[in-house]
């Protein structure tokens, strides 16, 4: 499911737009289920890890693998983030001590999953830190530099005795511009691929 950069996920936005009426949320979303919990989430706009340790933990949302029906889902999301007066009055805004503490403690744990998730990744190398990849880089950019600064000198030979220096002159500001470009466009590649914006 995408969405527009700063754009609120819409199981979200109706949760804020229903304010406890569960009715309400039903018909906006209809009966619209998906098939995977990361599919719940990105409707939510929270972390799978929040949907599979918070929300699912204690058995209480509804569905089951391969059919989670977001309405319902969004009902039951209603009834947990209210408390049983806001349900009744129908403002769903006042959270009880009970349910910010259960809030606080979700995110915590969704901080810590994630933290969890990085560390393994890392293990894995599925994940590299950008000053790593920056060394690396700036390395093999100089080894390469080093490497085809020195063709000009190693062809002289080969080239013909009249046009030797003039032609090794070309070569070598051919490989300079070429090394240039490289210089210029391989950070901006890589700062690019690693935008997360």
């Amino acid at each position: 499911m995408s969405k527009a950069k700063g754009e609120a996920p819409l199981g979200a936005l109706i949760v804020r737009v229903a304010h406890g009426d569960r009715e309400a949320a039903r018909q906006i979303v209809g009966a619209r289920s998906v098939k995977t919990l990361r599919e719940v989430a990105a409707f939510f706009g929270v972390q799978e890890t929040t949907v599979k340790t918070s929300w699912r933990r204690t058995g209480e949302m509804p569905g089951r693998a391969g059919a989670w029906p977001l309405a319902e889902i969004v009902v039951w999301k209603l009834g947990r983030d209210t408390t049983p007066e806001a349900s009744a009055a129908g403002d769903g805004a006042a959270l009880s001590a009970l349910d910010r503490k259960r809030e606080a403690d979700a995110r915590k744990a969704e901080a810590d999953a994630e933290k969890k998730e990085v560390a393994n990744r890392l293990a894995r190398r599925e994940l590299v830190y950008r000053d790593d990849v920056d060394r690396v880089l700036a390395e093999a950019v100089a080894t390469a530099r080093h490497i085809l600064l020195q063709i000009p000198r190693k062809l002289l030979p080969l080239l013909p005795r009249t046009q030797r220096h003039q032609l090794s002159e070309q070569i070598a500001g051919r490989i300079a511009a070429a090394l240039n470009r490289v210089a210029d466009e391989v950070p901006q590649a890589l700062d690019a691929a690693t935008d997360i914006s």
